[in-house]
């Protein structure tokens, strides 16, 4: 699963093509695309739904 910051394609679940910093300069966001079916899902993200899934696993 190739990690880019290329502005082609927005993360599925939150939609952004970049991220803004406190200050509102703008930076490339990485994405991860799968090869199998083409999902787009940025590393934001991917760290969010593996920070709930710990938190469940501990409930």
């Amino acid at each position: 699963m190739p990690v880019s910051s290329s502005g082609a394609y927005a993360c599925e679940y939150c939609g952004r093509h970049e991220r803004r910093s406190f200050l509102g300069f703008r930076r490339p966001l990485l994405r991860m695309t799968t090869s199998q079916f083409g999902a787009v899902i940025c590393v934001e993200c991917l760290d969010r739904a593996g920070d709930l899934l710990n938190r469940s696993y501990r409930h």
